[in-house]
C-alpha cells in the first residue's frame, strides 16, 4: 500500500465569506476515534488487485458547470462519472490524476461496506490545507460501465473539504476519488471535456482522433505514482509539472517559481482561500503570460500560488483542469505519452 503523497484534488475554490482569514480551519479534519472503532469491526487482508475490461468503452462524463459554461469544455468543471461497488449504484467517482490514491469518505464507506485492511496503519495524506490520517482500505469489487475493478486500494477519510466541496454540485450525494494511476495497467484513458465523455481501452493502441485539427503529445513520466510532464513558463527552462485532472484551477506554481518568474513577492497580492483534503489556507492568485506543453501554447492562465504550507507535489509546478477542459485529453500508459487534441 503506498503512501498517498499528494492527493491534490484542491478545488481551489473561494467560499463566499469576504475575509479569508475567516476561511482558514485551524483544525484538519479527523475521523473520530467512535468511527475508527466501528471500521475495525471490518478488515480484510491485503489481496493484489484486478482490472477486467474486455474492449474499448465510453461513458458519460457528469455535467458540473464552471463559471463560464459557454467556454471550450465549461460543462465540465472536474471528470466525474457513475459507477458502483459493493452493489451500490449510482456513485459519483472523480477521476483525478492529481491523486496517487483512491479516497472515500466516512459515510460512503460505511454505506458501501468497504473493510479496511487488517494490520495496516493509518497513512498520514499532505494535501492543501495540512495533513489528514486515512485508513487503508480495500474496495471488493466495482464498475465503471464496463469496467470491472477488484480489491482496489483506497483510503477511507474524514469528511473533508474537498469531499464536502464536491456535494456542492451534487446535493447530499458523495463523491468518491478515483485516482488515475488505477488505469495504468490498461492501454490508455482519455477524457474528452469538449465531448463530455471518458473512454478507457484496455488493449487498443491510443490513435487521434481523425476530426482533430490540433495534436500535440509530450513525453509522460510517473514519479510517486503522479503523472508529471515538463512545460515551459513564459519561454523559461522547462520544468516538472504534475498533470491534475481534479483541479479546478489552471496552474499552481510553487513560491519559489512565483518569485523568480516575477508573479509574486512576499507580502504582496490579494489574500485568498484555498480549500483541500487538509482544510483550508491562503493563497494568492495572478495570470501566467504563457506556458508551453509539447506543441500547445496557452495563454493568460489563471494561476495561483499557496502561501503558507507545505509545497504540494514536492514543489512540482501544477497543471489543473481548467486548462485542461480545453482539450480532449489522453493518458497514453502504453507509450508515456499525454495527448492533447481539439
Amino acid at each position: 500500500m503506498k503512501l498517498l503523497q499528494a492527493l491534490l484534488f484542491a478545488a481551489l475554490m473561494t467560499a463566499c465569506a469576504t475575509d479569508p482569514l475567516d476561511r482558514l480551519e485551524v483544525n484538519s479534519p479527523a475521523l473520530t476515534s467512535a468511527q475508527v472503532a466501528e471500521l475495525r469491526k471490518h478488515t480484510v487482508p491485503l489481496q493484489p488487485g484486478e482490472l477486467r475490461l474486455a474492449a474499448t468503452m465510453t461513458v458519460p462524463l457528469l455535467r458540473v458547470e464552471t463559471d463560464k459554461p459557454r467556454e471550450a469544455g465549461g460543462q465540465y468543471r472536474v471528470p466525474v462519472v457513475v459507477g458502483s461497488f459493493n452493489g451500490r449504484a449510482g456513485v459519483r467517482m472523480l477521476l483525478d490524476s492529481g491523486s496517487n490514491q483512491s479516497l472515500l469518505g466516512y459515510k460512503l464507506a460505511r454505506a458501501g461496506g468497504v473493510p479496511i485492511v487488517e494490520n495496516l496503519k493509518p497513512v498520514t495524506a499532505m494535501g492543501v490545507g495540512g495533513a489528514v490520517e486515512n485508513l487503508p482500505a480495500l474496495v471488493p469489487v466495482g464498475t465503471i460501465g464496463a469496467l470491472e475493478f477488484r480489491n482496489l486500494p483506497a483510503f477511507i477519510a474524514p469528511e473533508t473539504e474537498s469531499l464536502r466541496m464536491a456535494r456542492g454540485w451534487f446535493g447530499s450525494a458523495p463523491v468518491m476519488i478515483v485516482s488515475v494511476n488505477t488505469f495504468r495497467p490498461l492501454s490508455y484513458l482519455t477524457v474528452d471535456a469538449l465531448g463530455g465523455t471518458v473512454s478507457i481501452s484496455a488493449n487498443e493502441p491510443y490513435l487521434p482522433a481523425e476530426s482533430a485539427k490540433f495534436v500535440t503529445n509530450v513525453p509522460l513520466r510517473w514519479e510517486g505514482d503522479l503523472p508529471v510532464v515538463d512545460i515551459a513558463v513564459d519561454n523559461r527552462e522547462r520544468l516538472p509539472c504534475i498533470v491534475d485532472t481534479g483541479g479546478d484551477y489552471g496552474l499552481l506554481l510553487p513560491r519559489q517559481q512565483a518569485n523568480e518568474f516575477g508573479y509574486w513577492k512576499p507580502g504582496s497580492g490579494r489574500l485568498d482561500a484555498s480549500h483541500g483534503v487538509g482544510g483550508a489556507t491562503l493563497d494568492t492568485g495572478f495570470v501566467v503570460r504563457q506556458t508551453k506543453l509539447g506543441g500547445a501554447t496557452l495563454k493568460e492562465i489563471p494561476a495561483r500560488t499557496l502561501l503558507i504550507g507545505p509545497e504540494l507535489g514536492g514543489g512540482k509546478l501544477l497543471l489543473g483542469n481548467v486548462v485542461l477542459r480545453r482539450y480532449r485529453v489522453t493518458f497514453d500508459f502504453r507509450r508515456n505519452l499525454l495527448w492533447l487534441e481539439r
